[in-house]
């Protein structure tokens, strides 16, 4: 049966259910209860111990696992800041094309305004020429047939003139 001792009015029976609680504590630690005890806290440190190993055994894995990923972190880092010095490199070279094509593209864009001017100017050349040759074509024709005519007179003219008086071809 438990009391409560604050409950308890007077101060003498307080006192003395002390004591007695006192008394009692005393004869239930004997031998056996302290051998008991000992045990107890041998078999609780052995547990502390095991438990401490435990944690320690798995604090080394996670630690030996950490350093391995820290490892390979460190490593695609590395690679990181190589690929992003290259990506920078081949950035500024492509940047440097993309300029000389845009150069390009203006000089191609004049160079194709030359050569259409050009082709204007010697289209016109060869309207003129072909012009020039149909009026030479057409100024033969008519000397050809001017001189199909003189030759005609001529050679009517020469039937009638003596051998020793027409004049050498």
């Amino acid at each position: 049966m438990e009391q409560n001792y604050s409950q308890v009015t007077s101060p003498l029976l307080q006192s003395e259910d002390y004591d007695d609680f006192k008394r009692w504590q005393e004869r239930k630690l004997g031998t056996g209860q302290k051998v008991r005890t000992l045990v107890t806290l041998v078999l609780a440190a052995l547990m502390y111990y095991a438990q401490y190993s435990a944690m320690k055994t798995r604090h080394d894995r996670v630690l030996t696992q950490y350093s391995a990923l820290k490892a390979q972190y460190d490593r695609i880092e590395e690679k990181h800041d190589e690929t992003l010095v290259r990506y920078s490199a081949l950035k500024a070279q492509y940047d440097q094309i993309e300029a000389k094509k845009s150069e390009t593209l203006v000089q191609d864009s004049d160079l194709k305004a030359q050569y259409d001017q050009i082709e204007a100017k010697k289209d016109a050349l060869k309207a003129q020429y072909e012009r020039i040759e149909a009026m030479r074509n057409e100024s033969l024709a008519q000397y050809c047939a001017g001189k199909a005519q003189h030759t005609g007179i001529n050679s009517k003219k020469s039937d009638n003139i003596p051998d020793s008086l027409q004049t050498p071809q």
